[in-house]
């Protein structure tokens, strides 16, 4: 952590792809080459400065001349800064695939991607979910989850208000929600492996029960749109699962910061009701949830993971220890998982 305070530049985000690069892209790479079927098309949401989409294809180049040659990616990225980032360093490490056009820019957010894409396509969103809206819930008198929040901002200081839920994705997300399946017996088995720290802030959220909960309407919004132009979508999503200091009472409660010049440096807030631009708000992803979203939207589960799981899958083991031996994407990030889903039909 030291080094990389010193190492990363001011402001930066600590996500698993950007330390662990080129790493954690070669895993992800290896596993589309493992279930692709013939011709690769893949879009990523949110590539930021191309970090993962750099080391994917440079998997391929190594590993899958046929993949690399005949592959198409699309980087769907809002930020017109990034998205030149994007091109500027493709453009120096695979000039070619850039020439023949099969790397495509689209300057748009998630929610305005508009390319058909028929054949199989895989869609990655890396440490995306924790950054899209969410929608806040309440439990009525009766304790009934039947109120959805409203933010006026006429006044100086935004507050919150309740009323009865009647926006449609909100009732859906609510229903997901409230009929979320038990963690099953293996599960929790897995859970109790994953580090004593750990476990007491998983427990301590299992048992402090709150009459709120932040719901992803925002992530319900996205899928939804991606499968009506990439009908076969077969999503990569990573991000993490549970979060440490956040400090506003609900489920699903979000950490809202603001970052200081060194990346570890950062001051929290107790709500997200702050002035617009002074703070970046980030949310745990419940993965069931997700699970439950996709089932909903294709009638398929795919399959949730941890996110070391997935490396242990995936990743050669030179890819993942250091040369004492340390295997930081499994001895920390545990509070990080995985979403993947099969080729829709």
């Amino acid at each position: 952590m030291e080094a990389l305070g010193k190492h990363y530049p001011e402001y930066a985000f600590l996500t698993p792809v950007e330390i662990f690069q080129p790493w954690y892209g070669h895993t992800i790479g290896n596993y589309i080459l493992d279930k692709a079927k013939g011709k690769v098309n893949i879009v990523e949401i949110g590539p930021g400065t191309g970090t993962a989409a750099l080391s994917i294809l440079d998997f391929f180049k190594k590993h899958s001349t046929q993949t690399y040659e005949s592959l198409k990616y699309y980087l769907c990225e809002i930020s017109p800064v990034l998205a030149n980032t994007c091109v500027e360093r493709i453009s120096d490490q695979h000039s070619q695939l850039v020439k023949n056009g099969q790397i495509e820019i689209v300057n748009k957010s998630g929610m305005e991607f508009d390319i058909d894409i028929k054949g199989q396509c895989f869609v990655l969103a890396l440490e995306v979910l924790d950054n899209l809206p969410h929608d806040r819930i309440y439990k009525d008198a009766q304790n009934k989850w039947s109120l959805q929040t409203v933010v006026d901002t006429s006044k100086e200081t935004p507050v919150e208000i309740q009323e009865s839920i009647t926006d449609s994705i909100i009732q859906t997300c609510t229903e997901l929600f409230l009929n979320l399946p038990e963690l099953t017996d293996k599960e929790r088995e897995e859970e109790h492996r994953e580090g004593f720290i750990y476990n007491i802030v998983k427990y301590w959220y299992s048992r402090h029960k709150s009459n709120n909960a932040f719901i992803p309407t925002g992530q319900y919004i996205l899928l939804s749109h991606l499968l009506s132009h990439i009908p076969k979508a077969h999503f990569i999503l990573a991000d993490f699962d549970s979060l440490v200091g956040t400090k506003i009472d609900a489920i699903n409660s979000p950490i809202v910061s603001q970052k200081g010049k060194l990346s570890h440096e950062k001051l929290d807030f107790d709500t997200y009701l702050v002035p617009r631009g002074e703070a970046d708000i980030m949310f745990p992803t419940n993965f069931k949830m997700t699970q439950a979203i996709v089932k909903q939207l294709t009638g398929r589960s795919g399959k949730v993971w941890k996110s070391y799981k997935f490396m242990e899958e995936y990743a050669k083991t030179k890819w993942t220890e250091t040369k004492t031996g340390y295997r930081p994407m499994f001895d920390d990030f545990k509070n990080t998982s995985n979403f993947t889903s099969e080729e829709q039909p």
